[in-house]
């Protein structure tokens, strides 16, 4: 892993809770983004354009469809809770 160049990425993994974040100094192998910002040392990110991205622009991209989903998710969720109706025992 030590001769593998080094870059910054934009982590979405974690985008609707911690925002985007700028990692740098990362290494890229296969679909693999590998820091050292980890607490016990390594933390990977699988998976470019889901877990992480090289541009600013394409983890925007992402960050905004989770954020659109999450909110659809909510609203259906909250039309089965509107739904519910509460009888007593017969």
């Amino acid at each position: 892993m030590s001769d593998l160049k080094t870059t910054t990425v934009y982590v979405t993994k974690y985008a609707l809770t911690v925002g985007i974040e700028k990692v740098d100094n990362v290494k890229i192998e296969n679909d693999m983004a590998i820091s050292m910002k980890g607490f016990g040392g390594l933390i990977c990110f699988h998976g470019e354009g889901r877990e992480w991205h090289r541009t600013w622009e394409s983890a925007l991209a992402r960050a905004e469809k989770m954020r659109v989903n999450k909110i659809r998710s909510l609203v259906i969720r909250i039309g089965k809770l509107e739904a519910i109706r509460f009888e007593p025992p017969k």
